[in-house]
C-alpha cells in the first residue's frame, strides 16, 4: 500500500509492503536510482545512507524481539 504527503516541495511516500508493481511506479514517478529501487523490492543485509540527486535514501535495522521473542530485526528504508 502507497501512501503520500505532500508538504511544499517535499514529498513523504510511504510504502507499507509494497508490491514489485508499485515500486516499478515509484521508480518512475520519482526518478528513483535503479539501486534503490532493487533496494526497496528484496530486504537489505547492511544499514546504509545514499545521497541521489533528488532524493535521500537510508536503510536501517530496528531490534524486533519484543513480540516474537527471537533476536531478530525489522529492516525500514527511509
Amino acid at each position: 500500500m502507497i501512501t503520500k504527503q505532500k508538504m511544499g516541495d517535499i514529498t513523504w511516500v510511504d510504502a507499507l509492503s509494497p508490491t514489485y508493481d508499485e515500486i516499478r511506479e515509484l521508480e518512475k514517478e520519482y526518478k528513483l536510482n535503479a539501486d534503490v529501487a532493487h533496494d526497496l523490492i528484496m530486504p537489505t543485509i547492511a544499514p546504509r545512507m545514499d545521497e541521489c540527486d533528488s532524493h535521500l535514501y537510508a536503510v536501517m535495522h530496528f531490534p524486533a524481539n519484543k513480540h516474537s521473542h527471537k533476536s531478530t530485526s525489522q529492516e525500514i528504508d527511509f
